[in-house]
């Protein structure tokens, strides 16, 4: 059956934007504490087989972790719930037909090496679709400008996961037993920075998405 009344994006944007900023918040404690144990190593020549050493009780990190973990997954969860509800909507303002059917919505997520450019594709033709540029009897969105905003959440996404390996490898060597304290010294650093690094480029996702459903959201309601 063929839908034809706009659905709202507002509740799904502004319960996927807390979630997203709680996933950052959270790391940007983290990230100070991390930075303080890192001094604490340095100052204090303190350093061991484990996190703790450092001044970060490995339990409430690991805690904390599942928290931020948890935070991603129901704002992923969240999200395809607003793209399916942008996609169906952009269908009903005009005829253009995007380049993947509605199934990939979320089929492209999973979709193994393929879901590495395909959900990128979707959230762009939902853009393109609902920028009031698309013209409503159009049957294609060929006139329609690509969107380098998606691109750029999409690659930016996509290193902040990156980071989240590098950040991974560098705490198991603060876990390394060092007899030369430069050298712990130098391993607490990298996770520090490294640390920084993947909170900084899940920050700067973060604002992109916001963007990208606000300005979606904004478009639809503006042509229903």
């Amino acid at each position: 059956m063929t839908e034809s009344r706009i659905r709202g994006l507002r509740g799904p944007a502004a319960v996927v934007t807390v979630l997203v900023f709680a996933v950052v918040f959270i790391q940007l404690i983290w990230c100070v504490r991390i930075w303080q144990a890192n001094h604490t190593v340095v100052e204090t020549h303190s350093w061991g087989t484990t996190a703790s050493h450092g001044g970060i009780d490995r339990m409430p990190f690991v805690y904390s972790t599942l928290g931020w973990l948890a935070a991603v997954l129901a704002a992923g969860t969240v999200l395809l719930v607003w793209l399916w509800r942008a996609r169906t909507n952009s269908a009903i303002l005009g005829t253009a037909e995007h380049r993947l059917g509605r199934g990939w919505t979320i089929g492209s997520w999973f979709t193994p090496v393929l879901s590495l450019v395909l959900p990128a594709i979707v959230v762009e033709d939902i853009v393109r679709a609902s920028d009031p540029a698309s013209p409503a009897g159009g049957t294609s969105l060929k006139g329609v400008p690509h969107s380098g905003l998606v691109w750029t959440w999409w690659i930016v996404w996509a290193l902040a996961w990156v980071s989240v390996v590098v950040e991974r490898s560098a705490f198991m060597s603060t876990n390394d037993s060092y007899s030369d304290i430069d050298e712990a010294a130098d391993a607490w650093t990298r996770w520090a920075a490294t640390y920084t690094g993947m909170t900084l480029l899940f920050g700067i996702s973060a604002a992109l998405l916001v963007t990208i459903l606000a300005r979606v959201g904004g478009w639809q309601a503006g042509r229903s």
